[in-house]
C-alpha cells in the first residue's frame, strides 16, 4: 500500500513563515507608533546586555537622518544666542562709567563758573587794603540733590577774619546766582573753592 503524504507542513517551514509574518506585523506596528528597527535593536541590547563593543551600541542608536546632518550646524545656531547675553550684561556697567564721567565733567565746569562768579562778587574790605592784608581763604560747601546750598563754611583761613568773611559771602552769592547742571542737581556735590586776596590784582579765585 503506497504511503500517504503528510497533510501538515514541515515544522521548519511553518516556523519560518510564522517568523516572517510576526516580523512584518512588528514593522507595521513600529511604523504606526513612530519607532524604527534601530530603536527596537537598542531596546533588545539594553534589555539583554548583549553587545560586544560600544561602537555596536552607538551604531544602533544612530537614526538614519543623523548620518547626513553636520554637527557644526548645532554650534553655529547656538553662538548667536550667547552674544546678546554678554552684551546685555555689559550695558549697565558701560552706562554707569559714562554717567560717572559726565558727572565729573559737569562738576569741573560748575566749579570753574563758581570761581569766576566769586571773583566777580568778592569785596576787598577797605580796612584790609589799608592794612595791606593778603591771603587765601578756602570755602567748603555742599549742594543738596536738588541743587540747593546745604551748608558752607571757612575750611582754611587766610589769617584774617575780615578776608574770610568776604570770601564766604562771595562764594555763597556765586552759588545762589548760578544754576547747577542737571547732573549735579540729581546727585548733589561737595567741593572746596579758594579765594585769594592780593593788593596787585584785587581778588583772584581758583578751585581746588
Amino acid at each position: 500500500m503506497p504511503s500517504r503524504r503528510p497533510t501538515t507542513q514541515p515544522l521548519g517551514l511553518h516556523l519560518t513563515r510564522t517568523a516572517r509574518a510576526v516580523s512584518q506585523a512588528f514593522d507595521r506596528a513600529m511604523a504606526e507608533a513612530g519607532g524604527s528597527a534601530a530603536t527596537w535593536q537598542v531596546l533588545l541590547l539594553v534589555r539583554s546586555g548583549d553587545w560586544s563593543t560600544q561602537s555596536q551600541l552607538a551604531k544602533a542608536t544612530i537614526a538614519p537622518w543623523e548620518d547626513t546632518k553636520p554637527p557644526a550646524q548645532l554650534q553655529v545656531a547656538a553662538e548667536p544666542n550667547q552674544a546678546p547675553k554678554t552684551a546685555r550684561a555689559q550695558r549697565p556697567m558701560e552706562r554707569a562709567v559714562a554717567d560717572n564721567l559726565a558727572y565729573k565733567q559737569a562738576v569741573k565746569e560748575y566749579l570753574e563758573d563758581i570761581v569766576r562768579a566769586s571773583t566777580k562778587h568778592v569785596v576787598y574790605p577797605d580796612s584790609a587794603r589799608k592794612s595791606h592784608w593778603t591771603g587765601t581763604t578756602s570755602i567748603w560747601f555742599r549742594l543738596t540733590s536738588g541743587g540747593e546750598l546745604g551748608e558752607s563754611f571757612v575750611d582754611t583761613s587766610s589769617g584774617y577774619a575780615t578776608l574770610d568773611v568776604a570770601a564766604l559771602l562771595a562764594v555763597r552769592k556765586a552759588i545762589t546766582d548760578l544754576q547747577a547742571p542737571q547732573l549735579i542737581r540729581d546727585r548733589g556735590m561737595m567741593a572746596t573753592v579758594a579765594v585769594t586776596f592780593a593788593l596787585a590784582d584785587k581778588a583772584i579765585g581758583s578751585d581746588k
